[in-house]
């Protein structure tokens, strides 16, 4: 009686655990509800963590995953601000397509640029720009679309 008692919790253990490593490495886990997609239609998709952990000091890069159309490599180009509730500059990044200076390099359809934030307020000579250090919370991102069409779109992004 007990050698079945003892099969009959082997055999619950091991469903535990094999639902455990199904729920974890499923892709519609939990890591899904995690993830924040702009899109622009046809012309730009990007996709990025919803929540990013800040270093205790120094900087850290919050990667954007962007895919554009031919369009928008060939004329456009796209910024990516992320702003305090205040609406201070935590953060920005702009990426352009072929029809550029010669001092930028341009992008490829699909990648990922990354915007650059700091606990301390920072300066940024190119392109002239002031950062308020980030904290942690809520923040907006804004995605502006230019060259094929002007567009904007704005989410949000949580650093913890």
């Amino acid at each position: 009686m007990s050698s079945e008692k003892s099969r009959k919790s082997v055999a619950g253990i091991l469903a535990s655990v094999l639902a455990l490593l199904i729920s974890v490495s499923s892709p519609l886990g939990a890591n899904s509800a995690q993830i924040r997609k702009v899109d622009f239609g046809k012309d730009l998709k990007i996709v990025y963590s919803a929540t990013f952990k800040l270093p205790k000091s120094g900087c850290a890069k919050i990667r954007f995953k962007y895919d554009a159309s031919v369009d928008v490599v060939e004329e456009g180009s796209f910024v990516i601000d992320i702003f305090s509730d205040d609406l201070d500059l935590v953060g920005s990044t702009t990426w352009y397509g072929e029809m550029t200076t010669a001092i930028e390099r341009a992008g490829r359809s699909k990648g990922s640029t990354f915007v650059e934030v700091c606990r301390k307020p920072w300066y940024d000579e190119n392109p002239d720009l002031e950062f308020v250090g980030a904290t942690r919370g809520d923040f907006e991102v804004r995605i502006a679309l230019e060259g094929v069409s002007s567009d904007y779109r704005s989410s949000k992004i949580r650093l913890t």
